[in-house]
């Protein structure tokens, strides 16, 4: 086990012309889900169970990651996966057939069944949207152990938010494992009736060892930058939706020594990712929708043990 100090510090939390308007409609009170059959409808009228969790919820039991607020959730195990991201177990089965969606469209995954849970910051999600059992029929085999959906903050006006934390581990024995800091920018505008999010983070994180007896590192540095840039835009009939997300994380452990020598095998990864979606969605029909997602990813990586 090991033990964390944080010093979170909020540099900037600007909200632009934003509104809020009340409602006295009492479905409003009633939460809207869209895992279960892709469509919106009112939890208590969803033909699959769907378990909600709010966005106050979340807030109370995490102020970071999203890795932190799944694993509140009863019957979600998270492990954090040797190489990348974090393996999700429920009902028995492990990450490949744990489907992870971000506003209905699969994470990104930089390595296999492991999903980078720190591209969503815990305090820009709306609520988390839970189908135990196997969805397979909807969203493939990668869902026979269940479905988690993150639906993310949707603003009316524009905001800019800046979050700077930086932490350090005690007693750790690296030489050079100083201070980690970590950078989150949430940014969104219209632009000629297109609608602008920009999500971007920071991660500097220089690993730490609690046995300096051996050459086995505990936990690697990382040096993760994480950007998602979306717009949409709404015409007559039809929503469209374009976003880009870009990724580079680097990590770096020492793993064994070399008998009989001085020189140290250690495992890296170094991984580069870009990712395109466009989303085609009809809004003339609520009730019916259809929609029409493609997606381009350019994955390189490197890792391995050197």
């Amino acid at each position: 086990m090991y033990t964390k100090d944080y010093l979170s510090t909020l540099i900037l939390a600007l909200a632009i012309f934003t509104s809020a308007k009340a409602s006295s409609d009492p479905t409003d009170k009633e939460h809207i889900v869209v895992t279960g059959t892709r469509t919106a409808k009112l939890l208590s009228d969803s033909p699959v169970l769907v378990e909600v969790i709010d966005g106050e919820t979340i807030a109370k039991i995490s102020q970071s990651t999203l890795a932190q607020a799944l694993n509140y959730i009863p019957g979600i195990v998270v492990k954090r996966s040797v190489k990348d991201g974090y393996n999700i177990q429920m009902q028995g089965f492990d990450g490949d057939h744990v489907l992870i969606l971000i506003d209905g469209q699969p994470i990104i995954s930089p390595t296999g069944s492991s999903a980078d849970l720190d591209q969503i910051p815990a305090n820009n999600i709306a609520q988390i949207e839970v189908i135990r059992g196997a969805a397979s029929v909807m969203y493939g085999s990668s869902a026979m152990g269940g479905v988690i959906n993150i639906i993310t903050q949707k603003t009316d006006g524009s905001a800019l938010k800046l979050d700077y934390d930086v932490s350090q581990y005690q007693g750790n024995t690296i030489n050079d494992g100083d201070l980690n800091h970590t950078i989150k920018i949430h940014a969104v505008d219209s632009f000629s009736d297109w609608r602008t999010q920009l999500n971007a983070l920071l991660i500097d994180d220089q690993g730490y060892d609690y046995d300096s007896t051996t050459v086995s590192q505990d936990a690697a540095s990382v040096e993760k930058k994480f950007i998602t840039l979306s717009t949409s835009k709404e015409h007559e009939s039809l929503e469209t939706t374009i976003k880009y997300q870009w990724l580079s994380d680097k990590k770096l452990r020492d793993s064994s020594a070399i008998p009989g020598q001085s020189e140290v095998i250690y495992y890296q990864t170094d991984v580069d990712q870009q990712q395109i979606d466009l989303g085609l969605k009809s809004t003339d029909n609520p009730k019916a929708p259809w929609q029409l997602n493609a997606r381009y990813i350019n994955h390189q990586e490197t890792s391995g043990q050197s």
